[in-house]
């Protein structure tokens, strides 16, 4: 059997012709001295997309879920420190515009507490996002935000009563004032019979 290899040229392009091979496990050279690879069952790169968006949805997900838990428990924990026949309240403002954020606690330790993660992790720019973590703590369904669209003036107040992980004696009223050029704040007031 002749194992040399010829070269031609046919004016387009110069062609290595090989003599015939057994297959292997990767390539294959035919007769007629073409290259032929073995397609081996290839791991399907649109699960693999798949799964990294499962992932990383999964982990974001988790992150803003401890986030908001973390919010939810300080907010009931400062509910329910309210002694019988008192109220407390914090209120947390901003100025989108000169990016300027204030929490008022009225020098009460839960709510200090309370408005240091506010300060932190509020918006100061979009204050119908702060509105609707407070209802989602409260359970209250978020009616402010429309899909694809922005409020630029709202104001309004909700009262909850028999909130999960609050005190049964204990109501949470929610004032909030949305603008985009003045001051915009949400007032959080707990109240224990």
């Amino acid at each position: 059997m002749n194992k040399s290899i010829t070269s031609s040229s046919t004016g387009l392009r110069n062609v290595c012709t090989f003599p015939a091979k057994t297959r292997s496990n990767v390539a294959n050279i035919t007769p007629r001295g073409e290259l032929g690879v073995n397609h081996r069952k290839e791991f399907d790169l649109h699960k693999a997309y798949v799964f990294t968006f499962i992932v990383i949805f999964l982990c974001a997900s988790q992150n803003v879920s401890s986030e908001n838990d973390t919010h939810c428990s300080l907010l009931f924990n400062f509910a329910n420190s309210i002694q019988p026949n008192n109220k407390k309240s914090v209120k947390f403002s901003s100025v989108w515009s000169e990016m300027k954020k204030s929490c008022d606690h009225n020098s009460y330790e839960p709510g200090k507490t309370l408005c240091s993660w506010m300060l932190n992790n509020y918006s100061g720019e979009y204050m119908e996002a702060n509105v609707a973590r407070v209802m989602s703590c409260l359970g209250s369904p978020n009616y402010l935000k429309a899909k694809n669209s922005m409020l630029s003036n709202a104001s309004g107040s909700l009262v909850v009563l028999d909130i999960d992980g609050v005190n049964e004696s204990i109501s949470i009223e929610l004032e909030y004032s949305v603008r985009q050029t003045i001051e915009s704040s949400i007032t959080i007031t707990a109240e224990r019979d």
